[in-house]
């Protein structure tokens, strides 16, 4: 799990960020699955240093599923969906510090949901 593209995309992040992300993965509105909010714990666990040996996919498998006989394709399916979900972090991250995009897409979205007098009232003082 250590090179992992997840693991390696998570190493990139300064601790404000990470902390970030782990609110972003915790949210339910962008996530509803409790064991990819588990994975996401036990990898900010193991920051900054993110020993390989707490990272042995054997090892992870255990701490999230007890008991349970180790399933590498369900690992790996909860490794894929918290990587889909880090994107989803960075793509709104960068969304939120744009000064511009934001704003366009929300007029976009109240001119088509038809509420055209909102429309041209945040049109006009833009």
């Amino acid at each position: 799990m250590q090179n992992s593209k997840l693991i390696q995309t998570i190493r990139s992040l300064g601790k404000v960020d990470l902390n970030r992300l782990k609110a972003f993965v915790e949210s339910p509105y962008y996530n509803k699955h409790i064991n990819v909010i588990e994975l996401m714990q036990y990898i900010y666990n193991c920051y900054p240093g993110f020993d390989t040996g707490q990272l042995e996919r054997k090892k992870v498998y255990k701490s999230l599923f007890p008991g349970q006989t180790y399933d590498y394709s369900k690992l790996s399916h909860l490794m894929n969906y918290l990587q889909e979900l880090t994107e989803h972090f960075l793509a709104a991250e960068a969304f939120n510090t744009d000064t511009f995009l934001p704003h366009y897409l929300a007029l976009l979205k109240i001119k088509n949901t038809g509420l055209n007098f909102l429309y041209e009232k945040k049109y006009a003082c833009s």
